[in-house]
């Protein structure tokens, strides 16, 4: 009796699996881990079609064991975060650029309102920059300003604490983006921007930390704008 032996079922399959370690700052790493399991079982034709002329055959094939899964390599611990509180000169540096955005929010609300109202300088900045400030809204005053400036990017430079003879300061390198920014002439309907002027700008800033009991006509100390400095250069 002639008889085709079924295909018997084979399982090869490879199952990559991956551990990735947690990043770190002092530590990147990663390992695989490939865990395979294979149970094969083969019988020849000919034994099977035996099997049959003679009534079968008590002994089954002996199934060819599964080896166990590889353990997975244990992963080192990750190294502990070390948080390290913040220095006096980066509390002074945060806050200073904080003022400073500030600065530049009070300085686009004015010019927007047509320069009417000089007063909010006087929250933000002082003397020399409330000077410049005000010598500025005099030269713009009439002018429809519009758009905005975007601080594209902002370094701290320096930063000194205990200058001699001197308010503490931090000095701060300003890249702004001004392309948005325009102003008309009502009276021309001509732009008084010039056409030459770089879309994004340099701008170098000095803050100053005012302390309690300085100011006389009741402002409140803190960080303030005292000197801006652009010289038309592209960032």
């Amino acid at each position: 009796m002639d008889s085709t032996a079924p295909e018997a079922p084979t399982m090869g399959a490879t199952d990559p699996r991956e551990q990735q370690m947690p990043n770190t700052d002092r530590h990147r790493g990663r390992s695989r881990v490939y865990v395979a399991g294979c149970l094969a079982g083969a019988v020849a034709a000919a034994a099977v079609g035996v099997a049959l002329l003679t009534g079968g055959d008590d002994d089954a094939p002996e199934a060819v064991p599964v080896p166990p899964p590889s353990p997975a390599a244990s992963s080192p611990a990750p190294s502990p975060t070390v948080s390290v509180p913040p220095t006096p000169e980066d509390i002074a540096a945060k806050a200073a650029e904080v003022k400073y955005r500030e600065y530049l929010q009070v300085t686009r609300d004015v010019a927007k309102a047509g320069y009417v109202d000089l007063a909010p300088f006087d929250t933000v900045s002082i003397d020399p920059e409330n000077i410049v400030l005000a010598q500025t809204a005099e030269r713009l005053a009439g002018i429809a300003i519009a758009g905005d400036t975007k601080v594209v990017s902002l370094t701290v430079q320096s930063v000194e604490l205990d200058p001699p003879g001197e308010y503490p300061y931090v000095g701060l390198l300003a890249c702004l983006d001004v392309s948005d920014l325009t102003g008309v002439d009502p009276a021309t309907g001509e732009s008084v921007v010039p056409a030459d002027r770089p879309d994004l700008l340099k701008s170098e800033v000095i803050m100053r930390n005012i302390p309690p009991g300085a100011f006389t006509d009741g402002r409140q100390p803190g960080w303030y704008v005292a000197e801006v400095i652009q010289r038309g250069e592209p960032c």
